[in-house]
């Protein structure tokens, strides 16, 4: 720093720079003394700028080593450094004093003590007697060194402790040399462990990763599986379901739907006979009869039953009737459909041909009646008659044989009833 300036409020100017340590238990005397601006004076005067530097620069030429002033921070900086060396000088001393008092006791301490004190007396010479101070302690140390050791300290004893000490040292660190090679023949035991479980453990890792590779395809095929699983069992239930349906299904009512229609018995709605109220077509009769051939034909196959001289042959409206010979050839064929302006002769065939089938019935009944004594016709067959009514067209009017051919049907819708009720297998 330079001459300060008029902004420059203090500066700090020791009157005592050097510092002597006092080895008796003193602490150095630092003084210093703070000028600060005189608020009544002219700061901006020249003069007064120049009798202060001039001042300070006199104080701090005759008391300090540096030969100009000081700024605040060159300031700090010298007060940091002095006291890092009076600490170590501190230090010093406590050295000096435990070296004094452990080598010649109290006489060579108080000595120092009196160096110290007598050099205190001179009130200006603090450096000459630090000085003083630390050339009375070498002086000391150096007798200390220079001196023989004392009596009873003798050379051998301390050579012979010294020797069993070493020879426990030696021991000792043969067990340590001993111990360290046991130590690394481990630690090689240990690394090549270390390595061998580190290539099992990639080993392992590589199992892992394939197991959970097999895995995750496993689970990939077991999600596949369930899904088609499901499909499966839903179509399973879908088709049971669906047989359920079909298992209370009565095919044969769908098939042959047997009912009457007024004073006319009917099947699919074909009706069977004629009134001279209600006269009936040639055609609507012969597909009638058609159907009723086929019933009867159809009950008797799932029944397993052959008829005895006679064989149905259903051929929708042209029907009929054929006679079986004793040796299984067929002989007379019955004709079961007729025309407008029915003669005699084929007159008598028709009938002949309705007998034959109301002997087919009766047969048929008696087959199921073999099976199961509780079953009963409602209308009893008598060769050609039903309920007490003839079904021959001839010598007969036409309300008799109406209601002879609804009584057949009767009957026929009982055996179908109780076939369907059976369930023979077919």
């Amino acid at each position: 720093g330079g001459v300060p300036r008029a902004a420059s409020s203090r500066v700090l100017v020791s009157k005592q720079a050097p510092m002597s340590p006092d080895i008796g238990g003193g602490s150095a005397h630092d003084s210093f003394v703070m000028l600060s601006n005189d608020k009544d004076a002219k700061k901006g005067s020249l003069s007064y700028r120049v009798k202060v530097a001039h001042m300070l620069f006199d104080l701090l030429s005759g008391h300090a080593d540096i030969d100009h002033p000081l700024c605040q921070e060159c300031c700090n900086l010298l007060l940091d450094d002095l006291d890092s060396r009076f600490l170590e000088a501190l230090r010093d001393r406590d050295m000096y004093r435990e070296f004094l008092a452990a080598n010649f006791g109290g006489s060579v301490g108080e000595l120092a003590a009196a160096i110290v004190s007598k050099g205190g007396g001179g009130g200006g010479g603090d450096a000459e007697q630090a000085a003083a101070a630390a050339a009375a302690a070498a002086a000391a140390a150096a007798a200390v060194a220079a001196s023989p050791p004392p009596p009873g300290a003798d050379g051998d004893g301390d050579d012979g402790d010294r020797d069993v000490e070493l020879e426990g040292l030696l021991r000792e660190e043969e067990e340590l040399k001993a111990r360290l090679v046991e130590v690394e023949a481990a630690r090689a035991d240990v690394r090549a462990e270390r390595a061998l479980l580190g290539k099992e453990e990639e080993e392992l890792e590589g199992e892992e990763s394939r197991f959970w590779k097999e895995y995750n395809e496993f689970q990939l095929r077991l999600v596949q599986f369930n899904s088609q699983k499901d499909s499966i069992e839903m179509r399973y239930r879908h088709a049971n379901q669906q047989l359920e349906q079909l298992k209370k299904t009565n095919v044969y009512n769908d098939a042959f739907h047997v009912w009457h229609d007024g004073h006319f018995g009917t099947i699919n709605n074909f009706r069977l006979g004629r009134l001279p109220s209600q006269p009936v077509e040639w055609a609507e009769l012969n597909a009638a009869w058609g159907q009723t051939v086929l019933l009867l034909h159809t009950l008797a196959r799932k029944m397993h039953f052959e008829f005895k001289r006679f064989r149905l042959v259903p051929l929708g409206s042209y029907s009929r009737v054929e006679k079986v010979n004793e040796d299984g050839s067929t002989g007379q064929v019955l004709e079961l459909y007729g025309s407008a302006g029915l003669k005699f002769f084929w007159a008598s065939r028709f009938d002949n041909a309705m007998v034959s089938f109301l002997d087919c019935l009766q047969q048929f009944k008696e087959h199921v009646e073999s099976k199961d004594t509780h079953f009963k016709l409602p209308y009893k067959i008598a060769k050609d008659k039903i309920g007490d009514h003839s079904v021959k067209i001839q010598f007969n009017n036409d309300e008799t044989w109406t209601k002879a051919l609804k009584f057949m049907l009767t009957n026929l819708k009982w055996c179908l009833a109780w076939t369907c009720r059976a369930g023979c297998p077919s």
